[in-house]
């Protein structure tokens, strides 16, 4: 998935072959050239999808990708170095922090739990998490767990508040190791007011990464279980993905991978590579484009959920 600049300005990105043809250029016919067949998409196609990628973010994005056929050749492309400074080209198959596409394996394993009648994607979060979502206008009796998985809760996303901004911006070497539990980063969402209030009009949508810390919280309650194991345990290891792990506060990644830089406000580099923030159901899966291929491919053909679901 391409990683753009955000939650903690990661100009880095590691492409899958679904976010490279989203970005190709179209024909007169609104199609891409090289993908009104399958068979049609070729290493050199990859490339020139990859080189538009790149270009796209201003030359200065290290890109991957990986396209993964069922019994035929696999396409593997790469643009850039191995980090700033480096000669050395960005690994084939490089693991890197996943970022919000953590939230796909979050999600997951809530729908499991749903289909196993351990939850109802109908209870509220005040029913599993009495008194956690209140405050400032804010009532966990309004909102369900149907609500955080599709952003439709209205709740305060943390990563916008004031001082965590400017603690992974202005104060990123500072906050390099920071590992505050998810309950207590929902709890600084529940200083602020929410955008709206499930039920009070017309559905309305707003993206919070505080949905998918209440999520995983109602998971854990309901399992037993805290995230990382409902997702070790559901996920990687039924799915065999060798280069998929949760580090969890560990800062450092454990096989190939690219540095992560950006420039600062003074134009000096920082390297966001080793680091903790990245550590909770929203944001805490280390994965490769190899495994995620495996992975979206899973959920896409009804191994880990029910079709239904």
């Amino acid at each position: 998935m391409a990683r753009k600049p955000g939650r903690f300005g990661i100009v880095t990105a590691s492409a899958t072959a679904l976010a490279v043809a989203l970005l190709t250029p179209a024909t007169a016919n609104g199609k891409p050239a090289h993908l009104t067949g399958d068979r049609a998409y070729t290493a050199a196609g990859l490339r020139t999808d990859l080189a538009a990628v790149r270009a796209a973010g201003g030359g200065r994005i290290n890109v991957v990708a990986r396209l993964d056929r069922a019994g035929r050749t696999t396409l593997l492309a790469r643009s850039g170095t191995a980090g700033l400074g480096s000669k050395a080209p960005v690994p084939d198959d490089p693991q890197f922090r996943v970022a919000s596409t953590t939230k796909t394996f979050t999600a997951v394993v809530v729908l499991q739990l749903a289909a196993e009648h351990v939850l109802s994607l109908d209870d509220t979060v005040e029913h599993w998490l009495p008194g956690v979502v209140s405050g400032h206008g804010n009532d966990g009796s309004r909102v369900t767990l149907r609500d955080l998985l599709r952003h439709t809760s209205g709740l305060y996303d943390y990563v916008d508040d004031p001082r965590v901004r400017s603690e992974l911006t202005e104060h990123f070497e500072e906050s390099r190791y920071d590992d505050t539990p998810a309950r207590t980063l929902v709890a600084v969402a529940m200083r602020h007011r929410p955008l709206f209030v499930p039920g009070d009009g017309p559905r309305r949508w707003a993206y919070s990464n505080t949905d998918y810390l209440l999520a995983a919280m109602i998971a854990e309650k309901a399992s037993g279980l805290d995230w990382r194991e409902l997702v070790e345990h559901r996920v990687i290891a039924p799915l065999g993905l060798r280069h998929t792990y949760i580090p969890g506060a560990n800062p450092f990644l454990t096989g190939p991978h690219e540095r992560v830089t950006v420039k600062d406000a003074n134009g000096a580099v920082l390297d966001l590579t080793e680091q903790s923030l990245q550590h909770t159901a929203d944001s805490g899966v280390v994965s490769t484009p190899s495994d995620l291929n495996t992975f979206f491919r899973a959920l896409a053909g009804n191994r880990l959920l029910p079709a239904a679901l």
